[in-house]
C-alpha cells in the first residue's frame, strides 16, 4: 500500500479520532458521537435478540452493531479554527469586479440558513431544529442531536430544503414552518430539478460479505425524490461499479472498510455535450467521491458508472460540469500545501484553470468545500472549515470575502464552518423577500 493509500485507509476507518486532536471542540463532537453511538447500539442490540447464553457470540455482535452505529454518525465539525472576534462579515467588495446578487449561506452554528446581501445583511433567515422535523421518537435517526443543515436549496417564494447530515431531509416555508420531512438519511448534497423532482445521496451501515466477510462499510446510495418528499427510486452505487467497466475502482480501493467512498455532490446533467461524449446524457448523474480521489457518471436507469475520472485532485468536493463544457472540483488537499478550485476539460483532462496553488492564493479547508462559477465569469468559493467565501476573477483577484459572523465552542473561541455560499439572482426573490430589492 502506498503512503498516501494508507493515509487514506486512516482517514476513512478511524475519522473520529484523528480530528479528535484538532481542538476541545473536535473532542466534544467526538464524545457527542460517541454518545449517539451508544444509543443507537442499545436500540439495536434489542433487534438483534442477542442473549445471555452466547457470551462469545453476543459479545462479537455487540462489537459490529457498535462500529455499525459509529459509521452512521459520523459527521462534520462545527469548526476548528481561531479567529479575531472583530473580522467578521464583509471584509472585501469591489463592486464594479464582482458579480451581484444575495448570497444563501449554511453555517454550523445552528440549524439554520440566512440569505444575505453583498454588504453582508442579513435579509432573511430560516431555522428548523431536528426535534421540529421529526418530533417524539428519533431511535432511527443516526445523529440525534444535529446542530446545523449540511445543504440548502432554496425553492420559488421563499421555500427551502435543508440537509439535516445523515438523518433526511425536510421542506419548511419562508417563515420556517415545516412543509415535510423525510427521514432517509440523506447527507451533504440535493439535485433539484425543474419539476421538483430531488436527487440525493444515502447511505447504509452494514456488512457486505462480498467486499469484507466481517468488517462493516457505509454503502453509498442515490436516492430520487418527488416534490412531495416520498422517495421514488434508490441506486446502490456499489452496483453501479460492479455493473461497469470501472469495477476495478472499487475493488482496487484505497480504502477496504469503513467509510470506503463519501459520496459529497451529486449533478443531473442536462444532455448540453453528450455529442462530446455519451456518457454526459440527459439525466445521467455526476457524483465526486472522496475516498476514492475520483469523479463518475452514473447512468441511473441502466445502474451502472458509464464514466470516470481520478485525480490528480485528492479528497475533492462539489464535481460540476460548466457552461463551457469544462469541469470545476473542490480540491480540497491537491495543493502543495492547503486547497485548490481546479477547472480541467473532462476528456482530455487538460487544466484550464485553478486557484489555491501558490502561496498569494493559498486557502484551505480538509474536509469541505463548494465553488460556483458565476455569470461574469469569476467563481465563487466556499473555503469551509475557515468559515470564509471569496469571489475570485479568472485572473486570480479576490473582489469579494465574507468572514462567518458565527461563532461556536465552549467560549465562542471558534469560526463557525460555512459548508455552503451560494449566489442567487436578486431578482428571483423580489416576489416574497420582504424588503425593495435594487
Amino acid at each position: 500500500m502506498t503512503a498516501k493509500n494508507h493515509l487514506k485507509s486512516l482517514r476513512g476507518n478511524v475519522w473520529p479520532l484523528t480530528v479528535a486532536g484538532i481542538g476541545v471542540i473536535a473532542l466534544a463532537f467526538y464524545m457527542n458521537t460517541r454518545r449517539s453511538a451508544k444509543a443507537d447500539l442499545a436500540d439495536a442490540s434489542e433487534s438483534a435478540g442477542t442473549t445471555r447464553h452466547d457470551d462469545d457470540n453476543a459479545a462479537k455482535t455487540t462489537e459490529l452493531l457498535e462500529e455499525l452505529a459509529r459509521l452512521e454518525a459520523l459527521g462534520y465539525l462545527r469548526g476548528t479554527k481561531k479567529i479575531s472576534p472583530s473580522i467578521r462579515g464583509v471584509t472585501i467588495y469591489e463592486a464594479d469586479a464582482s458579480e451581484d446578487g444575495l448570497n444563501l449561506c449554511t453555517s454550523a452554528h445552528d440549524t439554520s440558513a440566512f440569505l444575505a446581501d453583498m454588504d453582508g445583511r442579513v435579509l432573511h433567515t430560516w431555522r428548523n431544529g431536528l426535534d421540529d422535523g421529526w418530533p417524539g421518537d428519533q431511535s432511527g435517526l443516526p445523529w440525534r442531536k444535529a446542530q446545523y443543515w449540511r445543504r440548502v436549496h432554496l425553492l420559488p417564494g421563499g421555500d427551502l430544503l435543508a440537509v439535516f447530515e445523515g438523518s433526511g431531509i425536510i421542506k419548511i416555508d419562508r417563515d420556517s414552518n415545516l412543509i415535510w420531512a423525510n427521514r432517509c438519511r440523506a447527507h451533504h448534497d440535493i439535485e433539484v430539478l425543474e419539476d421538483g423532482t430531488i436527487y440525493t445521496l444515502t447511505r447504509k451501515a452494514h456488512v457486505m460479505p462480498r467486499l469484507d466477510e466481517t468488517q462493516p462499510i457505509l454503502e453509498d446510495f442515490v436516492v430520487e425524490l418527488s416534490p412531495e418528499g416520498e422517495i421514488r427510486n434508490q441506486i446502490s452505487l456499489i452496483e453501479c461499479f460492479e455493473n461497469s467497466e470501472f469495477a476495478n475502482i472499487l475493488t482496487e480501493r484505497p480504502v477496504r472498510f469503513g467509510d470506503i467512498f463519501h459520496t459529497n455532490s451529486i449533478r443531473r446533467l442536462d444532455g448540453r455535450f453528450a455529442g462530446r461524449h455519451a456518457a454526459f446524457a440527459t439525466g445521467n448523474l455526476l457524483i465526486s467521491i472522496r475516498e476514492l480521489d475520483t469523479v463518475v457518471i452514473v447512468d441511473p436507469d441502466w445502474e451502472q458508472v458509464v464514466w470516470a475520472k481520478t485525480g490528480p485532485w485528492d479528497a475533492q468536493h462539489d464535481a460540476q460540469l460548466l457552461d463551457s463544457g469544462t469541469m470545476i472540483v473542490f480540491d480540497n488537499e491537491g495543493a502543495e500545501r492547503g486547497s485548490r478550485v481546479v477547472e480541467f476539460d473532462p476528456l482530455t483532462m487538460e487544466q484550464v484553470w485553478s486557484f489555491g496553488s501558490t502561496p498569494e492564493r493559498k486557502f484551505s479547508s480538509l474536509t469541505s468545500g463548494t465553488n460556483q462559477r458565476l455569470e461574469n465569469g469569476n467563481t465563487l468559493i466556499a473555503e469551509s472549515n475557515s468559515g470564509r467565501a471569496l469571489e475570485v476573477t479568472p485572473g486570480g483577484q479576490v473582489v469579494w470575502e465574507f468572514v462567518n459572523p458565527h461563532r461556536v465552542g465552549a467560549n465562542d473561541q471558534f469560526i463557525a464552518a460555512l459548508f455552503e455560499a451560494e449566489r442567487i439572482d436578486a431578482a428571483s426573490v423580489g416576489d416574497w423577500l420582504q424588503i425593495p430589492v435594487s
